[in-house]
């Protein structure tokens, strides 16, 4: 298994293909102790997929699903963030009018890097929805309208390991509360869905839903799931010497050559090359050495804190008073080569923006690296246009460059950007505005605003 040390950086797909590619020659491939390949049972992407046929050929070839720049966005039926960025920001070739958030806090960073763009760009919007569980800097800023969604004990849902098509178990959620006017993203959907076409929900009930999809693999149901509580596939190792793993029933794995394949036969209709590769950065001390020389230190962000998920869990008391700030991890050597001592803030800074975070001093990082703690706001801060639960001031998202990612069209660099650090003298935990200590970073068009001052809700609503 990795995690988002793989993912998010750009060479993502390369490392993940390495490393598979070593667990192929090692021989760990469907043994014990070593990587499952599980039945396919991906019935929730399929279901995805086959949406795709109640969409008249017209409108699909509007998607923007950045074709030639990122060509593996071409198979799915969704499309590049970055391309997206830039429609919303250009609204060429068409604009945009709504945004729809599911449960998801993106401006407090956790999935958009240079957030103040898509914050500004979101403002375009005639109309933004949200469903949450409470409210979040994202509805604050941005939405018109936010629905209550149910959690996790409050409804019924199918739970899946995120190993693709390798779908090695299935959970049952059921619901044990009544969560009153609260509805699941699934019942939610449906409710739209049924309002705008009809044909393509024929489900009454997230029980049919789900019925329907598992049966596409099993003989047995929701409620039978209900009553396992989790299914576990048989599972018999070696399968691919037995012809288990191909629809054909010969030996071998389900690809294309029959083999696993270190170098991809895929991977040119791409245009990308069939082995991995090493690419450096974009940001890096090698790539850009002219940057390196005012930005000394590798930035690398993302990693956990067990008391949170994302931007998730700050609100909650219990959880916030065994993390209560956002932490940059600093070798003691960095440390005392500027100045900075366990507890003190200092600003994060490159040349697209500055966060503000406690510094925590450990070997655990080398001296040429620090590591920001994402997903920070500040629930007990004013949630009101400017401040927005301070939702700027720590956001090392800011500081993420968009539109550098793999060849594919995969992974952002949030694992190796540039920056400097330094004390910030004078700045108190709960400072509501931390442009006094961090002056905004100039970046992007003229039309830009600056990190502290993004398109006012009062603006969008000038008419109203």
């Amino acid at each position: 298994m990795w995690g988002l040390a793989i993912d998010t950086q750009q060479n993502g797909a390369q490392a993940g293909q390495s490393l598979l590619a070593l667990a192929a020659i090692c021989g760990y491939m469907d043994v014990p102790g070593g990587i499952t390949l599980s039945l396919p049972s991906s019935f929730m992407g399929r279901w995805r997929f086959e949406t795709a046929q109640f969409v008249e050929p017209e409108t699909m070839a509007k998607r923007i699903d950045a074709k030639e720049d990122h060509p593996a966005y071409a198979c799915g039926p969704f499309a590049h963030p970055d391309e997206v960025l830039t429609v919303m920001e250009t609204e060429e070739p068409y604009a945009f009018h709504m945004a729809y958030f599911y449960a998801t806090n993106p401006i407090s960073p956790t999935v958009y890097a240079e957030p103040e763009r898509w914050y500004n760009a979101l403002m375009k919007m005639d109309f933004n929805a949200a469903q949450d569980c409470f409210m979040t800097p994202t509805i604050m800023g941005l939405c018109d309208l936010v629905l209550p969604v149910s959690g996790f004990a409050e409804h019924d849902g199918v739970v899946l390991p995120h190993f693709g098509r390798n779908t090695h178990f299935l959970g049952a959620m059921n619901a044990a509360l009544d969560p009153g006017e609260a509805r699941s993203d699934l019942e939610i959907d449906m409710l739209v869905g049924k309002r705008l076409n009809p044909e393509a929900w024929p489900w009454e009930s997230a029980e049919e839903f789900f019925n329907a999809q598992i049966r596409t693999q099993y003989d047995w149901d929701f409620n039978d799931l209900r009553d396992m509580g989790v299914y576990q596939q048989n599972f018999e190792y070696r399968k691919y010497e037995k012809g288990l793993l191909r629809p054909d029933g010969e030996p071998g794995f389900n690809t294309p050559t029959g083999m696993i394949e270190v170098c991809s036969s895929i991977y040119d209709d791409f245009g990308e090359d069939e082995l991995p590769y090493f690419m450096e950065p974009a940001m890096s001390p090698y790539s850009t050495p002219d940057l390196y020389e005012e930005y000394p230190l590798v930035l690398t962000t993302g990693g956990r804190d067990f008391v949170s998920f994302h931007s998730e869990h700050r609100q909650l008391p219990t959880l916030r008073n065994i993390t209560p700030d956002p932490l940059v991890t600093i070798n003691p050597k960095t440390a005392e080569e500027y100045g900075i001592k366990a507890g003190d803030f200092v600003c994060i800074e490159n040349s697209l923006g500055k966060c503000v975070e406690r510094a925590r001093i450990s070997n655990e990082v080398p001296e040429r690296v620090i590591h920001a703690t994402h997903g920070w706001w500040y629930p007990e801060e004013d949630g009101e246009y400017p401040n927005l639960f301070g939702t700027w001031k720590s956001n090392v998202n800011k500081l993420i460059p968009m539109y550098k990612v793999g060849k594919l069209g995969y992974g952002a660099p949030y694992k190796n950007v540039l920056a400097k650090i330094y004390k910030v003298d004078g700045y108190e935990a709960g400072d509501s505005d931390p442009a006094a200590y961090v002056a905004p970073a100039s970046r992007g068009p003229e039309s830009m605003t600056d990190a502290h001052a993004p398109l006012s809700y009062e603006a969008k609503h000038d008419d109203e």
